[in-house]
């Protein structure tokens, strides 16, 4: 099991996402998972995703064909967690690398 899943929900957000996901990236706590979550971003958003997490196992990317919303996109991240320790960052937010 996952000592932590994080769930980033993203949306048309190319001009933050690659920051957002290197501050996960490059926690100084390595056990954890994260989940991002495309919802039919319309602009570069899932190439930048795809790009940045490379072939990290850590991180899992889902990709939406029509946009059904940030609840609807927390809830299915929460349901595709294997942590029962689960967090939350959005696209345009960056962490510390001390955050997990």
């Amino acid at each position: 099991m996952t000592g932590i899943s994080i769930i980033v929900p993203s949306y048309n957000c190319e001009d933050y996402i690659e920051r957002s996901l290197s501050s996960i990236k490059f926690q100084t706590l390595h056990d954890f998972e994260c989940l991002v979550i495309d919802d039919a971003s319309t602009d570069s958003s899932l190439k930048i995703i795809n790009q940045v997490v490379g072939e990290d196992p850590r991180f899992r990317v889902y990709s939406f064909s029509e946009n059904k919303g940030v609840g609807f996109v927390r809830n299915f991240g929460i349901q595709h967690a294997r942590s029962s320790v689960i967090g939350f960052v959005d696209s345009d937010d960056y962490v510390d690398s001390f955050f997990l």
